[in-house]
């Protein structure tokens, strides 16, 4: 086989015929060439290929004799059908790489797959041109094991190309054969960018390569069985949007400075987080939201009358700082107070009501601490002045706090301070100039608003410190509280008396009781004192501890504190974003995190469990209908102090979670026996900086993702690998069988990738697995492959190859028609390239987190819905589109509600909530999915679709496409598959739930005749009982 047969040693004697070239007549070039050419095909080099037309898929063109001639005797086709005729050319090909293969084996002069082939041809090209006819082709073939009849080698001559003398040069037929199927593809087209809302429909049918450029390294590929009905869903808006169901955490964190914590007329409780307003009802443990701020509200105030509120918020992006006045019943805005912008950081950082809500006082985070007098109701602005000089960008003064109290004295009350301001600094006070007319105090308004106010620094005091709180006495003293843990006593404009000694840590809080006897103090390291104030100096009546949160922790510090009038019960915020309300028995009414949240995941079989992890290291699961946390756990021993979570992921079986830190560590806690089931540390210990912080780019565990059967366990680290481990899932039915050593052994390393791992997803068999980098890369490996039949079953493999991958191993040869993902949570990709709206300048690592749903609409829906994809980008929003989101400028729904940038976005088992985590803004938000009706939204305002203004305006309104038929398909990148079937089978639940409805409104009213019959029956007594005819008209008039 590696010498030249001669012409006597083939199957005809008669030396082998030149064919003559064909004359010009006799050509028969096409009117119009496609400008691509077949793959591997040099014009330059070849000339122009011969009979090219047009086509979507090369692999799939019809050969020129498949014409489906019919014989009139048989009534059956001439010729094989096309589907015959390439499945016959692909065994071909796999039968020849493979004889190829084994004759390089055999080799003793180690000659490769293509110079066997290239030598082999080279024997029948008898003019050296680089080309062979199809009787030279056949019969090089067939010295290679390989036949061909003339059908198949038209076929064959189709797909690789020839040229206009029908000469196929076995250059191209060579590197073609030993070329991946992608690569073959990107010959065949190239499209810019995803589709676009204004495509035809025969565009958006386009089959092959998209240069995607969102992604850095290379592009995207439409499935092999791409459905243009996808995309046309694609352009609609979502049939679902979020409604904000409940916020976890209440905002506690170093950037609020004053007092964020009130209950309301109703004992109620107002608070924030994030950037939503927030009003709790712990009778029905509930929460309503006011959404009208666009960043971090850093201040709360209520006015007198605890029915109106007021929130400020910092600078949004290109946008002005304001405050919001809303109604804390209806939730609804009653002005909007637009600030200036000073230069600086010019947030709102406190804002307080005046005694009888006439004026709001605003306080400004700018370099020079603007001060503004409003009269809310008319939104006019009565004095804008600065008050401290605060170079550096960090607030000198951190609240403000109002008189309330009413000095039966005219002549005192004018003269009064209306208000102080407390910060580093000390304290100054406010005074407005009042007139007293006919024993009456009235605000004098003849002069320039401005000029009216006076401010007197207090004296420095004792020494320099920083005041954290204040609060007024009835008697016109005021306290302050310290970072040193002292309480201040200010008569006038000056200390009084020496300095009380209050708490260990600082003061955080002081409130006085409605009665105006009682003020309770709140320190740093979470005691509690109760004083009397009613002397000349406040004497100590109790002090308590609230209790801390779990075992082996520190007692809470206190952030705020608040009274109910006629109530000696108080609400508590800590600095650990929970609420308390403090009795006998302090509960805790909220619950929030610590720190930083990046990591949240949800069960995946049960609708109601979620779990979180903060950056404290502390992991917490929750019940997301009664929207409270269940239990909690972390690191044994002293390990788990200054670690970070920064991922967390169930396993399929529901009963353990796997947490992963920034120092390379990660564990397993077994939900079912309550108990750490294996702990993994890196080889060394992590490096720090210079202030002793763990450097997370150094080895910290970035991402963690079970396999779907839960043998493999997959994470994603700093170092830019992904390492495998062998988990047993068999052995947890006892705790010493769920903590047995033997339970995870490391399997094999991912490495490849040049940045970190930022997400994983697995296939439905757990046979491979994709991940991504923040390199914008995404490389696909062989997870946990079992035997070679059902890798080659599942079409992942060459009928050639004989030796089982080994875990990890790279897949270098893409797959594009390999769809069976069991997630997809990567922020790159062909499902996924239209989920960046047009104008809004976001980008790859803009997106931080990707979930799909599976398109069921939650178990309560009554009809299967499609899938929608929620992503969380760096805006602090959440944004909804329908999935696969394949259109540039799709329409979509955004929800606000973060502050910082929302880092995570999950929906839990059943799609009828979704949950998103705010990361530096400690919120975690659960939101639920409210799906359209024929009537629209029901029971909540259409929202605003934004995006697609270009199709709407070019097109009109889309057709509604139909839904999946499969709705676990959804999932998939590609067709639903059975478009039209899954029309009719919605329609046919939607008829069958109109019957059901009517029969049952039937039995309903023959219920209620049935009755009136009794009850006429007993009423009437003796008289003659109607005819069945009268019942039917009383009936039918009734």
């Amino acid at each position: 086989l590696f010498e030249c047969p001669s012409p006597s040693a083939m199957a005809d004697d008669s030396p082998p015929r030149r064919e003559r070239p064909l004359k010009m007549a006799e050509r028969t070039t096409p009117a119009k060439l496609k400008s691509t050419k077949p793959p591997m095909w040099s014009s330059k080099v070849h000339g122009v290929p011969n009979k090219y037309t047009p086509a979507t898929d090369l692999d799939k063109r019809p050969p020129k004799h498949a014409l489906q001639k019919q014989d009139t005797r048989l009534g059956k086709p001439l010729v094989e059908a096309r589907q015959v005729l390439e499945s016959n050319v692909a065994r071909m090909e796999v039968e020849l790489r493979r004889n190829l293969r084994e004759l390089a084996i055999e080799s003793k002069l180690h000659e490769t797959e293509k110079s066997i082939l290239i030598r082999t041809f080279e024997c029948f090209d008898y003019e050296r041109s680089g080309k062979v006819s199809k009787s030279g082709c056949a019969k090089a073939l067939k010295s290679l094991g390989v036949d061909l009849d003339s059908y198949e080698m038209d076929y064959l001559f189709d797909k690789y190309g020839q040229d206009m003398n029908r000469m196929m040069p076995y250059d191209v037929f060579t590197n073609r054969l030993f070329t991946s199927k992608n690569r073959i593809l990107a010959w065949t087209g190239l499209k810019e960018d995803a589709f676009k809302g204004t495509d035809a429909k025969d565009e958006l049918a386009y089959n092959g390569k998209i240069r995607y450029a969102k992604g850095k390294y290379g592009s995207v590929y439409t499935p092999e069985d791409w459905d243009p009905a996808v995309a046309e869903r694609a352009k609609r808006a979502p049939d679902a949007h979020l409604q904000l169901e409940h916020a976890y955490g209440y905002r506690a964190d170093d950037k609020v400075l004053s007092p964020n914590l009130f209950y309301t007329a109703s004992r109620e409780v107002a608070y924030f987080t994030a950037g939503v307003g927030v009003v709790f009802n712990k009778e029905s443990m509930s929460q309503r939201f006011f959404l009208g701020h666009s960043d971090d509200i850093l201040c709360l105030a209520l006015d007198p009358t605890k029915n109106i509120a007021a929130t400020g918020q910092r600078v949004p992006q290109g946008g002005l700082p304001y405050v919001c006045v809303w109604d804390v019943n209806s939730m609804r805005q009653l002005q909007r107070l637009d600030h200036p912008k000073e230069p600086g950081d010019a947030a709102v950082i406190a804002v307080a009501f005046s005694h009888d809500g006439t004026f709001l006082v605003s306080l400004q985070s700018d370099e020079n601490h603007y001060i503004t007098v409003w009269d809310w109701r008319e939104g006019k602005q009565l004095m804008h002045e600065r008050t401290q000089k605060a170079p550096g960008g960090k607030p000198k003064i951190f609240g403000i706090a109002w008189n309330g109290h009413i000095i039966p004295n005219p002549e005192l009350e004018a003269s009064k301070f209306d208000f102080c301001t407390y910060g580093v600094h000390g304290l100054s006070f406010w005074n407005f100039k009042k007139t007293v007319k006919d024993g009456s105090v009235r605000y004098n308004r003849t002069k320039k608003f401005s000029e009216l106010w006076t401010c007197v620094p207090g004296s420095e005091g004792p020494e320099i410190v920083e005041h954290n709180c204040s609060v007024w006495l009835p008697n016109g003293d005021c306290l302050s509280g310290t970072k040193k843990g002292q309480i201040w006593i200010w008569r006038g404009t000056k200390v009084y008396d020496t300095p009380i000694d209050a708490h260990r840590g600082e003061v955080k809080a002081l409130v006085l009781r409605p009665d105006g006897n009682t003020l309770i103090s709140g320190g740093s390291q979470g005691t509690i004192i109760e004083w009397d104030v009613r002397g000349d100096k406040p004497q100590r009546l109790r002090v308590r501890v609230i209790p801390a949160p779990f075992l082996n922790a520190k007692p809470p510090g206190i952030k705020a504190l608040d009274c109910y009038p006629g109530s000696q019960v108080y609400i508590m915020g800590s600095m650990q974003s929970d609420i308390y309300e403090v009795d006998a028995d302090p509960n805790i009414l909220v619950k929030g995190h610590d720190d930083r949240l990046d990591a949240i995941a949800a069960h995946p079989s049960d609708q109601d469990q979620l779990a979180s992890a903060s950056f404290t290291g502390r992991c917490y699961i929750w019940s997301a209908s009664e929207r409270e946390l269940k239990f909690n756990f972390g690191l044994p021993g002293d390990s788990a102090r200054g670690q970070k979570a920064t991922c967390i992921t169930y396993a399929p079986s529901g009963h353990e979670i796997c947490v992963g830190f920034d120092t390379g560590t990660w564990f397993v806690y077994n939900t079912q026996h309550r108990c750490t089931a294996h702990v993994r540390r890196p080889p060394r210990e992590a490096k720090r900086n210079k202030y002793g912080e763990v450097m997370m780019e150094d080895q910290g565990v970035m991402c963690l993702k079970y396999s779907p059967e839960g043998e493999t366990l997959a994470v994603g680290d700093y170092e830019q690998v992904t390492t495998l481990y062998r988990c047993r899932p068999d052995l947890t039915a006892t705790e010493a069988d769920a903590t047995s050593r033997e339970r995870f052994v490391k399997t094999g390393r991912c490495v490849g990738h040049s940045s970190t791992i930022k997400s994983i997803d697995w296939d439905r068999s757990g046979t491979v697995l994709q991940t991504v980098s923040t390199a914008q890369e995404m490389l696909y490996w062989w997870g946990n492959p079992r035997s070679i039949d059902e890798i080659k079953a599942l079409g992942l493999w060459e009928e050639t190859r004989t030796v089982l991958p080994r875990p990890g191993e790279q897949l270098t040869d893409v797959f594009r028609e390999y769809t069976m993902w069991d997630t997809w949570t990567s922020v790159i990709g062909f499902p996924v390239m239209g989920i960046y709206p047009l104008g809004k300048d976001l980008k790859f690592d803009d997106m931080n987190a990707v979930s799909v749903s599976r398109g069921t609409g939650g178990r309560a829906s009554d009809a299967d819905r499609g899938p929608v994809v929620v992503v969380a980008t760096d805006k602090g929003q959440v944004l909804m589109y329908n999935y696969p989101a394949v259109i540039d400028g799709a329409p979509y729904y955004s929800f606000n509600g973060h502050s910082s940038f929302a880092q995570n976005v999950t929906f839990l088992a059943d799609d009828s909530r979704v949950v998103s985590a705010g990361g530096a803004d400690r919120s975690m938000l659960q939101w639920s999915v409210v799906w359209k009706n024929t009537n629209g939204f029901v029971g909540y305002r259409q929202p605003s679709v934004k995006g697609g203004d270009e199709l709407a305006r070019v097109r009109g309104p889309a057709a509604p496409a139909p839904a999946p038929k499969d709705p676990a398909a959804g999932r998939i990148v590609g067709t639903a598959g059975g478009a039209d079937a899954g029309a009719v089978a919605a329609r046919d639940r939607e008829q069958a739930a109109k019957i059901d409805r009517l029969q049952k409104q039937l039995a309903r009213m023959e219920a209620e005749q049935a009755k009136l019959r009794a009850e006429l029956q007993s009423v009437a007594g003796a008289k003659e009982e109607p005819t069945s005819a009268g019942w039917a008209h009383q009936s039918g008039a009734a």
